[in-house]
């Protein structure tokens, strides 16, 4: 399928249920606020990414977030199903995992650290893939990141949208599209204060 969003905001369960001390309960609200927060910033896409392993977690946030945004905005989900859901548009994979759901049915994308990672994702034919750490990150610290000439070597090597993930911040857009990036992915973005 042809990628036509640019920037993708993540919900990551696990990230948000630290966030809420948790408070599940406040869930509700917390993806509401979240999915219209990240769309004044520009957002045109979301991953809901399920590191928590909790399948009511995971469902609540989906069934938000799926309320909350607008039709025509693209929603993937990776969770460890690797399934397609009810009212998301498709998949995105783990690295190193295969694609599972056809062309007609959604996008599928995945995630990789080199360049090799993004070269194995147009091989096996996703249809996007993140690639990080692009910058540092406070949730990885002490990471090595890739850096812009890095980034845009990658992309260059590749026909595939590249989406820069890790440290993204609203000034690091774009260098990341100047780089050569299709677009920018982030958790941290978005995150309500």
């Amino acid at each position: 399928m042809k990628v036509k969003f640019r920037q993708i905001a993540i919900f990551d369960t696990q990230t948000v249920y630290s966030f809420l001390k948790k408070k599940p309960s406040e869930l509700p609200d917390f993806c509401s606020n979240w999915v219209i927060n990240a769309l004044e910033k520009g957002v045109d896409a979301f991953v809901l990414r399920d590191s928590l392993r909790d399948e009511t977690f995971f469902q609540t946030s989906l069934s938000t977030i799926i309320y909350t945004k607008p039709q025509d905005l693209a929603i993937m989900c990776n969770h460890s199903a690797q399934t397609l859901f009810a009212g998301t548009h498709g998949v995105h994979y783990k690295r190193e995992n295969s694609r599972m759901i056809s062309l007609s049915e959604g996008y599928a994308g995945i995630s990789a650290h080199s360049t090799d990672g993004c070269k194995n994702a147009e091989r096996n034919g996703f249809d996007y893939v993140f690639i990080s750490p692009v910058f540092p990150t406070k949730s990885h610290p002490g990471e090595a990141s890739l850096g812009l000439e890095k980034l845009s070597k990658i992309c260059a090597s590749v026909n595939i949208p590249v989406f820069a993930l890790g440290g993204i911040t609203e000034k690091t857009i774009p260098a990341c599209l100047a780089a050569g990036a299709h677009g920018t992915a982030s958790i941290s973005l978005y995150m309500l204060d």
